[in-house]
This record gives C-alpha cells, sequence and structure tokens, in this order.
C-alpha cells in the first residue's frame, strides 16, 4: 500500500484513471472479479476502466472502485479529469 500512499498523497502524478485501477489491483492483490465484488461494479465495468476502454467516466463508478482499492475519491476524478482534457487537446490538434 507504499504506492498508493504516495498517490494518495501526491495529487500531481499524472496517471490515468486505468493506470490508477492496475496499480490498486497490484497492491491490494484483489483479482478482476474480487475488486468487482468489492466496490459493487461489474466485473465487465472494472474490466473496461482497467483497460482504459472507456471514453465516459461516471464518477460514482470511478469513486466506488477508488474507494474499493484504498485511492481516494478526489484523486480518481482528478485523473479522470486529465484524461478527458488529453482527448480534448488531441481532438483539437487533429482540427
Amino acid at each position: 500500500m507504499e504506492r498508493i500512499n504516495e498517490i494518495n498523497s501526491r495529487p500531481d502524478h499524472d496517471l490515468a484513471v486505468s493506470d490508477l485501477i492496475l496499480l490498486g489491483m497490484e497492491e491490494s492483490g484483489l483479482s478482476l472479479k474480487d475488486l468487482a465484488k468489492k466496490s459493487g461494479i461489474s466485473k465487465s465495468t472494472v474490466s473496461r476502466y482497467s483497460r482504459g476502454q472507456t471514453k465516459r467516466f461516471t464518477i460514482d463508478t470511478i469513486c466506488d472502485i477508488g474507494f474499493a482499492l484504498g485511492i481516494k475519491p478526489e484523486r480518481m476524478v482528478m485523473a479522470a479529469l486529465n484524461e478527458l482534457e488529453r482527448r480534448q487537446q488531441e481532438r483539437r490538434k487533429s482540427e
């Protein structure tokens, strides 16, 4: 849990939501199935989020996953906002 504590205390880390989930799973030893059960989120949704396969984040979902992993909700939300901002910047560049 050392890395999770570091991430929670330093919100300037530029990690994606999927990175936070994978790190949290590694640190906690939770499988995808375990995380789904602990967070109350379906396994397929947790899987999509952990692979970066979602275009739209819901605050409830990322916070529930974060709580289950010991990651502060504000850290999960900040990661989602950073990802959305990066996507917008990429779209602007391609226009």
